[in-house]
């Protein structure tokens, strides 16, 4: 056997196993044990009469493993990374694992696969016998089934067979054989038959990424050697893989002629070449069998296979696919010009193909790229619902399609929906677990989130797949290596990043970053001078915008950093200038002054900035929320968590976008002005209300009964919302203590609550007046709201906070959102607009048709009939809530000492005395 005698730094599947000497063991073609035969070859467990065990073929890896491993204690954590490599998985199913691999085995399994407690698994080698395959000497480190390779760093020598051949790839139990393709080559001279040969070259890639028994280099990597200048040991070397497959493509008509050869890059010799000549339709089945070839010719295999096929749906005309392949290529060029070349040919294969999948997703590549680095100010953070469309319509056309949902994941990144970015990014992992490209997007999402540790490994497995990669690798990579406080490390990378694209502003935040915590200040600030000499506007704010606003500790300690390097904190017109830098505002803004949108009472500042964008400004910690013990309830929140960005269409929100400035404890919160829909007070017509109520039942439709992750929303209950208000009524009426601090801030705070409560009870008499306070202290009616069938509720649906424009309906401040009963919404608006400002001479009972224009509306939308009984109690229960939260409302008229107004006020206690007796 040989021998490694040099010391090295092994890594495999995002652990460190070093070592000092490492042996290399020929991986045996059979091994029995208790009775059974593990068959390496058939990738199979036999019984004594050579029948094979039915096992899952994630149970069947542990077995391998194990096997590969016996007589060495092998960790849980070894154990999932080897079985699934890139996937998010608990111990339930390795246990399940466990447990099949026993059964299988019989009663023996449990002394043959031993649990070491707290520490993993041993399959115990006591009787084991193995058969080892003959091989020639050229082949030793292959194994005869399955077999698998140990990736060395470039630059460790193996000294083998007489051989002196620098970090060649070597075999050992538990790590996938390694392939790189080559960009194919097409006709001499033809640019456009050039980009069509590298496009069916990048797409034998992914789908060899798709197999979880492959380690695939990234086409990022293996087409840089393109020239045909390197030799092939150096290129096997450079990339540490010993297989490389090549080939060319020639076009005829709507035929494609693809030669394709699998090189032996240490001997240089072709293992196996193949000629295809082939149609538009065959390309899919093609790719799948060259996969299933080249898979087999590394003695692993390749998964689901069968089921994709199924699924490939090949394009109308090559003409769609060659003009897909232009488009990629110049999208790589990543200038303003190939941004619109590259559009421009996914557009006219899409005139071509409509249905065309892989049109759709780079398309929507394209568009985010192109939003994200701001190359030609034509896509800006507003048009990123055409891009979600477009991303999306990709994977209608095809589901198992990997390129789509990491096209998903990056728009979902750039509209801070980290969430959905990181199940996109799963869902990529699933579809191609061995793909660079699928290591880096969860490794992104999982920063982002911070959970930096897991990003790191991720990182790692990106760069092992793609060892030549551009500077974005090393630049993330960092960031996890900061996160998880391996300064040393992070400073390097951020080193080798800068190396690649010196302008490249994401390294020096991480280098400053490392330096300042490594106790190197003065180097952290020559580095922040660099930095702002070349990005002026920097600010320590954005510093912390890497990560979600749920990852305050990451958060904050980036701020920190920044700040202790010099780099200035981040201000309002600061803010602003890289939200137009982003993109989400327009050029030519100007801050002209506070000037609130809804009156002021909430204590909101808002900026008013042109063209058509305000800023509100609101402290995180408010009376709100403590008062509703809800500490992630609010606007803010709410707007991050996506609920406010996925509202059911026509109802919408003006946010676009959310900012955490962390030093001042408050939310920034940009928004498009839309004041122009606000109707003025007694303006509100019945055909607003008619398009309100219609939008509101398809809001509470789209959130009905749970649906669509209520139970996720940052909101309130119901009840926190209503004590919110009917405390500081008891409090401000003198018949209460304030309980909590919260309740005097609430009172100072809400000034309408202060000037009308004493008229109102005046109004009342002291009978009424009684009742009504009692109301607020006395909530046992409240029972009833928390028992019905909830939605996401607006909570405060006042006149000034209902914008209509166009049949769309814009709904602000969402401060109050509950999870409540749809009636409370309903209730609310019919109180504040029917009741306490009446926009005409009619009394309130006669809007009853709207009401039940709102119930059939509702039941079309949900597609069947509601229960009518449940929704008058709800209806008469959240009466109760509104009258004794802003009762006090109905003073607010020009003439509280008239009849009308007294009446008013006496007739809407009448019916919640009427409803309590009931």
């Amino acid at each position: 056997m040989p021998t490694a005698h040099n010391e090295l730094r092994v890594f495999a599947w995002g652990r460190d196993l070093h070592r000092d000497t490492q042996d290399f063991t020929v991986v045996p073609s059979r091994l029995a044990i208790g009775g059974f035969v593990i068959d390496f070859g058939c990738e199979a467990l036999l019984d004594a009469q050579g029948q094979a065990v039915e096992l899952r073929p994630q149970a069947y890896q542990v077995l391998r493993y194990l096997a590969l491993n016996a007589g060495r204690l092998v960790t849980k954590d070894e154990l999932m990374a080897s079985v699934w490599p890139g996937s998010v998985v608990t111990d339930d199913s390795l246990v399940q694992a466990i447990g099949d691999v026993r059964r299988a085995l019989g009663e023996a399994g449990h002394g043959i696969v031993k649990t070491v407690p707290r520490r993993g698994y041993m399959l115990v080698a006591a009787g084991a016998t193995s058969e080892v395959a003959k091989q020639n000497p050229a082949r030793r480190w292959m194994a005869a089934g399955g077999g698998v390779l140990l990736l060395l760093i470039a630059g460790v020598a193996w000294q083998s067979l007489g051989r002196n051949d620098a970090a060649l790839p070597s075999v050992g139990p538990g790590t996938p054989p390694s392939i790189a393709v080559l960009a194919f080559k097409g006709p001499p001279n033809d640019a456009d038959g050039d980009a069509l040969a590298r496009d069916v070259a990048a797409d034998l890639v992914s789908e060899l990424a798709r197999s979880p028994y492959l380690r695939v280099v990234s086409s990022q990597s293996s087409f840089q050697f393109a020239g045909g200048q390197t030799p092939l040991a150096e290129i096997g070397r450079r990339l540490r893989s010993r297989y490389i497959a090549a080939g060319t493509v020639r076009r005829d008509g709507e035929q494609l002629r693809i030669v394709v050869e699998l090189l032996d890059s240490q001997g240089g010799q072709v293992v196996w070449s193949s000629s295809n000549l082939i149609d538009r339709a065959d390309l899919p089945a093609t790719q799948l069998k060259l996969v299933s070839r080249i898979a087999g010719s590394l003695q692993t295999k390749v998964s689901g296979t069968e089921q994709r096929q199924a699924l490939a749906q090949p394009p109308k005309t090559l003409d769609a696919y060659v003009l897909v392949a232009r488009g990629r290529a110049m999208q790589q060029r990543y200038t303003a010009q190939g941004m619109r070349e590259s559009r421009r040919f996914f557009e006219q294969a899409l005139v071509i193909d409509p249905d065309y999948a892989p049109a759709w997703a780079y398309l929507g590549i394209t568009n985010t790229v192109d939003i994200g680095l701001r190359l030609t100010g034509e896509w800006d953070n507003a048009r990123l619902g055409e891009v979600l469309t477009q991303i999306r319509r990709a994977i209608a056309l095809a589901p198992d399609l990997p390129v789509a949902y990491l096209a998903l994941a990056q728009a979902q990144a750039l509209a801070r929906n980290f969430d959905a970015m990181l199940t996109a990014a799963q869902r990529t992992c699933q579809l191609s677990p061995n793909d660079a490209d699928c290591f880096f997007i969860l490794g992104h999402a999982q920063y982002r989130m911070g959970e930096v540790e897991a990003a790191a490994r991720n990182f790692e497995q990106a760069l092992d797949r793609n060892p030549m990669a551009p500077a974005y690798l090393p630049a993330f990579y960092a960031t996890a290596l900061w996160g998880s406080r391996r300064l040393d490390e992070a400073v390097r990378f951020a080193d080798e990043c800068l190396a690649k694209a010196p302008e490249f502003w994401r390294c020096r935040q991480d280098r400053i970053a490392a330096l300042v915590e490594l106790d190197r200040v003065p180097e952290a600030r020559e580095e922040a001078t660099r930095l702002l000499a070349r990005f002026p506007q920097m600010t320590a704010e954005q510093f912390g915008s890497t990560f979600a606003d749920t990852a305050t500790a990451l958060r904050q300690r980036r701020i920190a950093a920044a700040r202790a390097a010099g780099v200035p904190p981040g201000t309002i017109p600061d803010y602003l200038r890289d939200a137009q830098a982003r993109g989400v505002v327009p050029a030519g803004f100007a801050v002209a002054g506070l000037e609130p949108l809804t009156g002021g009472r909430t204590g909101a500042r808002v900026f008013a900035i042109r063209p058509g964008y305000v800023l509100k400004v609101l402290p995180r910690n408010t009376w709100r929320v403590e008062a509703m013990q809800a500490p992630d309830a609010g606007e803010g929140p709410l707007w991050l968590s996506g609920a406010t960005r996925r509202l059911p269409a026509p109802v919408a929100c003006p946010t676009v976008d959310v900012a955490t400035h962390v030093d001042n404890d408050e939310w920034w919160m940009l928004m498009r002005d839309v004041s122009d829909g606000i109707r003025a007070r007694g303006a509100f017509t019945e055909s607003d209300e008619r398009v309100l109520l219609a939008a509101l039942a398809r809001l509470h439709a789209h959130y009905w009964a749970g649906c669509n992750g209520l139970d996720k929303l940052p909101l309130a209950a119901a009840r926190g919302v209503t004590v919110a208000l009917t405390e500081t009524v008891a409090f401000v009426a003198g018949r209460a203590q304030a309980p909590a601090d919260w309740v005097r801030r609430c009172a100072d705070d809400f000034t309408p609550l202060k000037m009308l409560l004493p008229t109102f009870l005046e109004m009342l008499g002291s009978a009424d007046a009684d009742f009504f306070i009692q109301l607020t202290s006395d909530r046992s009616w409240h029972q009833g709201l928390d028992d019905a069938a909830l939605t996401l509720t607006h909570g405060d649906l006042r006149r000034a906070n209902i914008a209509i424009a166009g049949g769309q309906v814009t709904l602000l401040d969402w401060e109050f959102a509950s999870r409540a009963p749809a009636a409370c919404d309903l209730q609310w608006h019919w109180f504040l607009h029917f009741w306490a400002y009446p926009p005409d001479s009619r009394p309130p009972e006669a809007r009853a048709p709207l009401r039940e224009y709102y119930l059939a509306e509702l039941e079309t939308v949900l597609g069947r009939p509601i229960d009518r009984e449940e929704f008058e109690r709800t209806w008469d229960l959240a009466w109760l809530r509104v009258m004794s939260m802003i009762g006090f409302c109905l003073a607010d008229v020009p003439n509280p000492a008239s009849p009308e107004a007294r009446h008013r006020a006496k007739s809407a206690i009448g019916i919640a005395r009427a409803i309590l007796d009931a």
